[in-house]
C-alpha cells in the first residue's frame, strides 16, 4: 500500500497538468533551500536551512468565470490553512500566504503565494464552492517541494541519570524520507566540554543500537523519527546524530545529551555542611580553652586576700581607731517646752543640737 501511495505521489509531482474539470493544476512549487556552517558547543557542521528571501508559487487554473457567489478554502496537509485573497490590486504588504487571480477569456488563473515564514512544503489543496449552485464544489491538490529538514539543537540536552529522556528529529520537507537513522558515539562524563574529545566523538559515530530494556524508537511523520529513554542510564552519555536522505539532498543534526549523577547536586551542599561544621566545633574548642585558661572569682578574691597580708607596706587599722569611727552620735531630743521660732522651730532645741555637734566633731579631731 505505500508503495502504491508513492507511485500516486510521484505521478502528482512529475506530472502537475491536472484536472478535475472545474479546477486544474498547472504548477506545483519548490522551496529553495541552502546548506550552512552551524555550530554545536564546539563543533561546526553543515546544516541545510530554507532561503527565506526566495518565494515560492502554486499555479491552478478555474475553468470557469467568476461570480460574486465563489469562495475558496485550503487545506495544509489536511489542516485548514488561513489565506488572503486579493481579486484586484496587490498591496505593498500582502502577507506570507496570499492568492491572486488574473481572469482570461473563458478562465480564472488562480496562483497561490507563499513567502517568509509562510515558506511550508507539503500538500496545499484548495476545495472550490459556488454558492449558487450554477457549478458543482469541487477541490484538487498542488504540492510545494523541499529536501527534508532536520530541527537545529543549539544547546546541549542535559538530564539526570534514570530519567526520561526523548529526542525528536522532527523532519520538514515534502515529500518525506522513508527513515531518520540515528547514530551515537559514547563520551566521558568530565569530556563533555573538551573540543578534541567532541571531534574525536564525531568521528568515531556509528549507529545507534537499542537497548530494549531503556530505549526504542517511535514513528511519528517519520519512521524512527523519535528517540524515547525510559530510563536513561549514564553509558548513553556523549554525541547523537540523526539523519535523513533524500531525492534533491538529505540533512543531518548533532546532539549533545549530558548524563548527570543524580546526587550531583548534591555534593556542593554536603561540602557546605561540612566546612559549617568544622568552623563552629573549632571555634567551641577555642572557646573551651579560653574559659579554662581564664582565672575564677573565687581564685582572684583568694589572691586578693593573701597579697593584703603578705605586705609589708600596708597601714594596720588600731582598734581604737576602729572604736572611734563606730562610736554612734548620740541623738538629742529637742524639749517640748522648748520656744517655737517664725519658721516654726524649735530655737533652744536646734541651738543646743548644733552645739553639741560641734563639740562632738572636735573631740574627734582632737584624737585623730
Amino acid at each position: 500500500e505505500l508503495l502504491v501511495a508513492l507511485f500516486f505521489l510521484s505521478l502528482a509531482v512529475i506530472s502537475p497538468n491536472r484536472s478535475d474539470g472545474v479546477l486544474e493544476l498547472i504548477e506545483n512549487g519548490t522551496i529553495v533551500t541552502a546548506l550552512e556552517n552551524v555550530n554545536l558547543e564546539e563543533l561546526t557542521f553543515k546544516k541545510r536551512h530554507i532561503n527565506q528571501s526566495v518565494s515560492t508559487t502554486v499555479k491552478f487554473r478555474i475553468n470557469s468565470l467568476p461570480t460574486p457567489t465563489w469562495s475558496f478554502k485550503w487545506l495544509l496537509d489536511g489542516h485548514e490553512l488561513k489565506v488572503t485573497r486579493y481579486t484586484s490590486t496587490l498591496p505593498s504588504k500582502p502577507g506570507n500566504v496570499y492568492t491572486t487571480e488574473l481572469e482570461s477569456d473563458s478562465s480564472v488563473n488562480l496562483t497561490l503565494h507563499l513567502q517568509d515564514k509562510g515558506l511550508i512544503a507539503g500538500n496545499y489543496t484548495v476545495v472550490f464552492s459556488d454558492a449558487s449552485g450554477a457549478t458543482p464544489d469541487s477541490s484538487i491538490s498542488g504540492f510545494v517541494n523541499a529536501p527534508p529538514i532536520l530541527p537545529l539543537f543549539s544547546k546541549d540536552r542535559r538530564v539526570l541519570e534514570g530519567d526520561r529522556l526523548s529526542l525528536f528529529c522532527e523532519v520538514t520537507g515534502y515529500p518525506k524520507p522513508s527513515q531518520v537513522h540515528w547514530f551515537f558515539a559514547y563520551i566521558q562524563p568530565d569530556m563533555m566540554e573538551d573540543k578534541s574529545a567532541l571531534a574525536e566523538a564525531r568521528d568515531r559515530l556509528e549507529e545507534l543500537v537499542l537497548n530494549s530494556n531503556v530505549s526504542r524508537f517511535i514513528t511519528n511523520s517519520v519512521t524512527n523519527d523519535q528517540l524515547l529513554f525510559t530510563e536513561l542510564p549514564s553509558d548513553y552519555n556523549g554525541l547523537y546524530k540523526c539523519k535523513v536522505d533524500g531525492d534533491d539532498g538529505g540533512d543531518e543534526t548533532l546532539i549533545l545529551v549530558n548524563v548527570k549523577d543524580r546526587w550531583a547536586a548534591l555534593w556542593p551542599f554536603v561540602g557546605i555542611v561540612i566546612e559549617v561544621t568544622v568552623l563552629v566545633t573549632a571555634i567551641l574548642l577555642y572557646e573551651r580553652h579560653q574559659m579554662r585558661s581564664k582565672p575564677t572569682k573565687t581564685d582572684v578574691v583568694t589572691g586578693q586576700t593573701t597579697a593584703v597580708a603578705a605586705s609589708p607596706n600596708i597601714k594596720r587599722t588600731s582598734a581604737a581607731q576602729v572604736q572611734q569611727n563606730n562610736t554612734a552620735v548620740p541623738v538629742i531630743t529637742p524639749d517640748p517646752n522648748a520656744d517655737v521660732n517664725v519658721e516654726g522651730n524649735r530655737t533652744t532645741g536646734v541651738e543646743f543640737g548644733s552645739a553639741k555637734h560641734d563639740e562632738l566633731r572636735q573631740r574627734g579631731a582632737s584624737r585623730c
